[in-house]
């Protein structure tokens, strides 16, 4: 019986009863060779074969079931998160696209207020950016401010620029509604550096389960927890693990110090929560430079973990392509 269960070199695949009691039936008859087994419902033998052929289905389709329920390569698309959880990763997901908009205040003499509220720019029926501001904010006359809306959906939404647009407030069911004065006027810078992208697809998620080992690695799986907020667009971390300073572009990285470098349309709280989650490390602090975000905490002498992040450097650079075309399919020009 048991050369039975690893007949196939050992790979295991779905059987039917049929296959399973034949495939006992026969391998009997092989052993009382010439004679062979009544296949009749009055042979005991037979039935006590059945029996064994039922059994065998049922453990064998529970077995390859479960390898294919927790095996990256062959599992249900639905299955995939949980064969993540098991390896120790998530799913990347996207980011929506950044709109930064200036709100500037055309009234000669006198100052006025952005009240806190939701605002609202509609570039089509389905592509809206909004802003929800927490605090009133009041912007002197001829004076401006510089707000940041974020898509309503994740993905790669392109705004060019534009100096006069609508922005409006989001319907409130509050008895003093929203109102934006009329000296304001708004406009908009071209978004090209803000581009947000989509969800990582089933595919491409499968093939990294199975062929990623970032996974391993904490500063790296901190990497993919900060880029699946919506807001931001890109991070790279890195921790000097050396006794001595390391240089990464124009930041210097003390002993021991985390650089994190960010591409986000805002700085929030979370941020730091999720850094202080993976792990309590001094980061890099540059005067008038890095951002601080603070993880409020009693464990902490003084209330918070402050993290600083900052931005990435820009450098300019050219790109040389090499290609090549088959001329029975194309010709060089097109």
């Amino acid at each position: 019986g048991s050369s039975i269960f690893i007949k196939g070199g050992g790979i295991m695949e779905l059987i039917t009863f049929n296959e399973a009691l034949t495939e006992l039936c026969d391998d009997f008859d092989s052993l009382i060779s010439p004679r062979t087994i009544s296949r009749s419902n009055t042979n005991v033998i037979y039935l006590l074969f059945k029996a064994f052929a039922k059994g065998w289905e049922i453990i064998n389709n529970v077995c390859v079931m479960l390898s294919n329920k927790f095996n990256p390569a062959s599992c249900l698309d639905e299955d995939l998160e949980s064969v993540a959880f098991l390896v120790g990763t998530e799913r990347r997901k996207g980011a929506s696209s950044g709109l930064a908009i200036t709100a500037v205040n055309n009234d000669d003499a006198v100052p006025q207020t952005l009240p806190a509220g939701t605002y609202s720019y509609m570039l089509d029926e389905q592509t809206i950016f909004q802003l929800e501001i927490t605090a009133d904010i009041e912007v002197q006359a001829q004076g401006s401010v510089s707000l940041m809306f974020l898509s309503d959906n994740v993905g790669s939404y392109h705004v060019t620029a534009q100096t006069s647009i609508t922005v409006s407030a989001v319907d409130s069911d509050d008895d003093s509604p929203l109102t934006i004065p009329s000296q304001f006027q708004f406009a908009n810078a071209d978004n090209t550096a803000l581009l947000g992208y989509t969800d990582e697809t089933d595919l491409e998620f499968r093939k990294r389960i199975l062929s990623d080992t970032d996974r391993q690695d904490t500063i790296k799986e901190l990497e993919l927890k900060l880029r699946n907020l919506p807001y931001v667009f890109d991070c790279n971390i890195v921790f000097n693990r050396t006794s001595s300073d390391a240089t990464v572009g124009s930041y210097t990285i003390k002993p021991f110090y985390m650089l994190i470098l960010l591409s986000t349309a805002k700085y929030e709280a979370e941020i730091a929560e999720i850094i202080a989650e993976s792990g309590i490390y001094p980061t890099v602090d540059v005067t008038g430079v890095s951002h601080e975000l603070q993880y409020e905490s009693g464990i902490f002498a003084d209330g918070h973990y402050s993290v600083y992040v900052n931005d990435f450097d820009r450098k300019q650079f050219t790109a040389t392509v090499t290609y090549s075309a088959d001329p029975n399919y194309i010709s060089s020009e097109q």
